[in-house]
């Protein structure tokens, strides 16, 4: 299994599988993109592209300089 990881707009991104159909994994409040780590592996999923990020704030996204909001 091959991952690649980045730095976007503020999230760790992780992204696992072939291009084409991807799948997108959201963690919950208080969790990272680490608690999907056992998908990484299925073999069912391996044909998609697997995209977890650790959202702003947790796992190993650093803490936007200022909150937050729903509006865009």
């Amino acid at each position: 299994m091959t991952a690649r990881q980045s730095h976007e707009n503020g999230m760790f991104v992780r992204e696992v599988g072939a291009p084409g159909a991807t799948l997108l994994f959201i963690h919950g409040l208080g969790e990272s993109g680490l608690c999907f780590e056992h998908l990484l592996a299925v073999p069912q999923l391996a044909g998609y592209s697997l995209l977890v990020p650790d959202l702003p704030g947790y796992g190993r996204s650093p803490w936007p300089a200022t909150p937050l909001g729903l509006a865009g």
